[in-house]
């Protein structure tokens, strides 16, 4: 049975950084890959989307450029990115 209840609204807690390195990128240096890949296009979607987030949150990285390819490595589909400038 449903009641109703007055309770605050929790807020919403985010951490504000991202799981991935790319600040730690080098130009024409080791890549930042995901192996093994169900399907590579919605991992490529992912880093993609999660390095403009980055861009935006850490002004460092916006003068910078990165690419995002799907690649076979060792038999597997992966997904890298790489820093060009």
């Amino acid at each position: 049975m449903t009641q109703l209840i007055n309770v605050a609204l929790p807020t919403v807690t985010r951490a504000a950084g991202s799981k991935y390195a790319f600040d730690q990128l080098e130009v024409n240096g080791p890549a930042l890959v995901e192996v093994g890949v169900v399907q590579a296009s919605k991992v490529a979607s992912r880093l993609q989307s999660a390095l403009a987030a980055a861009k935006k949150r850490n002004p460092e990285l916006k003068a910078r450029k990165f690419k995002v390819r799907v690649f076979m490595h060792e038999g597997q589909e992966s997904v890298g990115v790489w820093r060009t400038e």
